[in-house]
């Protein structure tokens, strides 16, 4: 196998931008709810946990609007999300 050039370190720095950019898009409805659902939250709690108005999480969830800033809130919904014993 033959490397790009620079390297392992350019294959690494690839991936970690398009992880990066991949951050940086929208939560897309379905994952939203799912993450809701999986956390056992009702509406209200996924966006209390959030730090959002009940009708901003309700717009997101529908698709009517999107997140401002998804970066902040896939961390939010990293730490509000129960960790399963195991």
């Amino acid at each position: 196998d033959v490397l790009p050039p620079g390297g392992i370190e350019a294959i690494f720095m690839k991936r970690a931008l398009r992880t990066q950019a991949q951050l940086q898009l929208p939560v897309p409805p379905k994952e939203l709810r799912a993450w809701r659902k999986t956390a056992g939250l009702k509406q209200w709690e996924a966006a209390a946990k959030l730090g959002v108005s009940l009708k901003a999480y309700q717009n997101w969830e529908q698709g009517q609007r999107q997140m401002q800033h998804p970066v902040a809130m896939r961390k939010l919904m990293k730490q509000a999300t129960p960790r399963r014993p195991g």
